[in-house]
């Protein structure tokens, strides 16, 4: 089984999540990594993204409201591929509770 240390960098994530999942999280990584007085995206974040992404897909206009979620968990990174998934799902629920 897979640890979430073990992800290195951004295409380990690809064995993890179906490939049209990953091929989406790779477009809000891609717009994530551009955008200037920013850090990177951390691979487990982007795993997170990939995870909502599986559950629901994500609109590219809701790209700001993600950075915003996870800018205010980054100070509690999961400790398991589990929590992962479980954030993704936080995601989603943060994203699609505001949505009128």
């Amino acid at each position: 089984m897979t640890e979430l240390s073990s992800l290195k960098n951004y295409s380990d994530i690809r064995r993890l999540v179906p490939f049209e999942s990953f091929r989406t999280a790779t477009t809000y990584i891609s717009w994530h990594n551009r955008l200037s007085m920013t850090h990177m995206l951390e691979t487990w974040e982007a795993l997170v993204v990939a995870h909502a992404i599986e559950r629901k897909p994500i609109d590219e206009f809701l790209f700001s409201a993600v950075k915003g979620f996870l800018d205010r968990t980054r100070d509690q990174p999961p400790a398991s591929l589990e929590e992962c998934r479980t954030r993704g799902d936080e995601l989603i629920g943060f994203l699609y509770s505001q949505q009128p």
